[in-house]
Formats: C-alpha cells, sequence, structure tokens
C-alpha cells in the first residue's frame, strides 16, 4: 500500500522527482481510487466497486486491478490491457493526503518510497528563486480539479445510499491450482432497487447527471471476465471461476 507524505516546503526545497510516470509504483496497487466523472472510462478497462472505510464508515469508488491481492493489468510498464488509467494513478508518486494540520482537509502529497525520488536526472519542484516550478503548479491544479471531482463524488454516493441503491458483494475465486480466494467488502449498484425508484427519483437522478456513472458501473462487472482470460494469457495462474454473490 503506497503511503503518502504532505508535500509542504520543507520536502519541496530538498527532493527532486522523476518525471516519467511511476509504472513500478502502479503495478504495486490492487485497485485505484476513481471519481464518478470517471466511471464511463474506467468501464471499458476494469470491474468498478465502492469500498466502505472500517476507520470511518465512508465509500469511496474503486477500480479492481487484480484477483489475488496483485495487479494484472500492469506489470511496470504501460500495458496493452487497457484503455484508460485513473487519474489516481497517472498523478503517482503524488496524490491526496489528510493534512496533519486540519484532518478535514486534504492535501498535495507524496509517496518518499517511489523510485523516482532522488531519480538521476529528476526535476527540482521549485525554481532558483524558490517560486513553485511549472511542473509544481500543474501538479497542484489537477489535484485541485480531482478533490473538487472526490466531492462530487461524495455527493453522487450520498444519494445512492439515501435511496439504498448499494448491496454488498463477495467475490468468489476458483483458482485451477486448488487455491481459492474470498473477496469480501465490495458493493455494487442495486439493480432491483434501481428498477422501483419513483418517477421523481428518476428525474432527479437524470438532472444530476447520475445515470452515466451508474449505468458505467453495472456494465463494468463484466471486465471481471477479461481479468479471467488475463491471468491465463499471462500464465499467472488459471482462474477456473470468479462467483459474486449479494451478502
Amino acid at each position: 500500500m503506497t503511503t503518502f507524505t504532505p508535500l509542504k516546503l520543507d520536502l519541496q526545497q530538498t527532493i527532486t522527482v522523476g518525471t516519467e510516470l511511476d509504472w513500478h509504483d502502479i503495478s504495486q496497487q490492487n485497485q485505484a481510487l476513481i471519481s464518478a466523472d470517471e466511471f464511463v472510462s474506467s468501464s471499458s478497462s476494469y470491474p468498478l466497486f465502492f469500498t466502505k472505510s472500517s476507520l470511518n464508515g465512508r465509500f469511496s469508488a474503486i477500480a479492481l486491478l487484480g484477483l489475488q491481492d496483485d495487479n494484472i493489468f500492469f506489470n511496470g510498464q504501460l500495458s496493452n490491457d487497457v484503455a484508460y488509467l485513473p487519474k489516481s494513478l497517472s498523478m503517482l508518486p503524488f496524490g491526496l493526503g489528510a493534512d496533519p494540520e486540519n484532518e478535514q482537509q486534504l492535501t498535495t502529497s507524496i509517496n518518499l518510497q517511489s523510485q523516482l525520488i532522488g531519480q538521476s536526472g529528476g526535476a527540482s519542484l521549485l525554481n532558483d528563486d524558490g517560486s513553485s516550478s511549472e511542473r509544481l503548479t500543474q501538479i497542484n491544479q489537477e489535484f485541485s480539479a480531482i478533490f473538487e471531482a472526490h466531492v462530487n463524488t461524495e455527493h453522487f454516493i450520498a444519494a445512492l445510499l439515501e435511496h439504498h441503491l448499494l448491496m454488498e458483494l463477495v467475490l468468489n475465486v476458483n483458482c485451477d491450482n486448488g487455491e481459492n480466494k474470498v473477496i469480501k467488502g465490495l458493493y455494487n449498484i442495486n439493480e432491483q432497487q434501481l428498477s422501483q425508484l419513483t418517477a421523481e427519483q428518476k428525474l432527479l437522478f437524470i438532472e444530476r447527471g447520475y445515470y452515466p456513472p451508474i449505468m458505467a458501473m453495472l456494465a463494468s462487472l463484466v471486465q471481471v471476465n477479461r481479468m479471467i482470460k488475463l491471468y491465463s494469457q499471462k500464465k499467472v495462474m488459471v482462474i477456473n471461476s470468479v462467483n459474486m454473490k449479494v451478502v
């Protein structure tokens, strides 16, 4: 799991960071945080779910990247198996992390264990006069947009919860070598509850633009079948089946 440290001024002054994507760190991720505006693009490559924090009970949206605590899509380099790279992955080694000075706020952070830190040929985040470099300015701007999308996604999830549209799933992964994996804590859209929305509620969801991400999340479940094929094609293991059950 990637650990982020707030990118305060003292860090900005002392570190250099490689300018390429952090493919090594990307390949270590088992899931990628996504926002509702990414659902349609992400559904073309990954199965999408919600997860619930054991610390505060909040829900987040994720793209699942592996069925065995691994990452079947990325192996330290650009993958031809995906059509879209989630923003949370494309921004690595930078990320949004809790601000120790204000627990209610998120701030631009960095993974200090990244192989891009202190890399030969890496770039400073500050100009010679101490001002933010063009790269750091762009990173902060992108995270400002990501934060706004994060807030909109929280509103979207709140609406789903209010209308009882989430259901918990368990994925039973059955492997040819006899190993089995149970993936718990995943949530998706309850289609039965969705169909029972009133005309007024449906109109509200249409006005708020909620139906495209809802439909994308439901459609994304077929990507589990593609993941099964990828495990076999890449000779990682043979997965016979993945059974999804409602808790």
